[in-house]
């Protein structure tokens, strides 16, 4: 089960980093919904998450989630650094 949702997840993270890359917002959007229910405390699907709300100008909810990856991973150089990069 446990690893079901893993592969799973890493899966949904390939689509949406394709639908980021096409610009797919609504796309993107919709698998993100299903890869926030099955990994809650996923780092980097908080940073996925973040990367779509700024690229749509939502900074507050960008922040939101780049904060809660740097929260779940705070060795994680990419996370303080998106974390960092939105606080400008």
């Amino acid at each position: 089960p446990e690893s079901q949702s893993s592969a799973a997840v890493e899966k949904l993270l390939l689509q949406i980093g394709e639908a980021l890359q096409k610009s797919d917002a609504f796309a993107a959007r919709a698998l993100l919904q299903k890869a926030l229910k099955i990994a809650p405390r996923s780092p980097d699907v908080h940073t996925f998450a973040g990367v779509l709300a700024d690229g749509e100008g939502d900074y507050r909810t960008a922040e939101k989630h780049f904060a809660l990856a740097v929260k779940l991973a705070p060795a994680s150089a990419s996370a303080r650094n998106n974390y960092g990069a939105v606080l400008l």
